[in-house]
This record gives C-alpha cells, structure tokens and sequence, in this order.
C-alpha cells in the first residue's frame, strides 16, 4: 500500500501513536533520532497494510459515523 493511499487523520494518528512510544521506549533518544524511528515505523507499516481491509474499516468507520 502507498503512503498516499491512506487517509489524512490515519497518518497523523499512526504518527502520533510511534511519536508518543518512541519518546516513551527511548528517553535519552534526542529528537533527530525519534523523528527517524516514526518515519521509518510509519513507512514500513503503511507498506505492511493490506489495502482491502483498511477501506473495509475507513467504510466501517463512515457507517458508524452516519449512524449517529
């Protein structure tokens, strides 16, 4: 799966989520080296992603949303 595949919000989350775990997992990391762990993080597992079932969930996710 491409990295432009995968909506916005994901992005920033998944970020968001490698950002906080790093800096969690390595505290004595400075940022340079954090930046390039949830970049790399972020690449592989965007790569990993099984594209029919992310749009099943982005689908999912709409439903749900409507629903309320």
């Amino acid at each position: 799966m491409k990295i432009s595949d995968v909506e916005k919000i994901d992005r920033v989350n998944l970020k968001n989520h490698y950002t906080k775990l790093y800096t969690l997992k390595f505290p004595w990391g400075d940022q340079t080296f954090i930046d390039t762990l949830v970049k790399h993080s972020c690449i592989k597992t965007i790569e990993n992603m099984d594209s029919e079932q992310y749009f099943n969930d982005i689908r999912q996710r709409e439903k749900e949303e409507d629903e309320f």
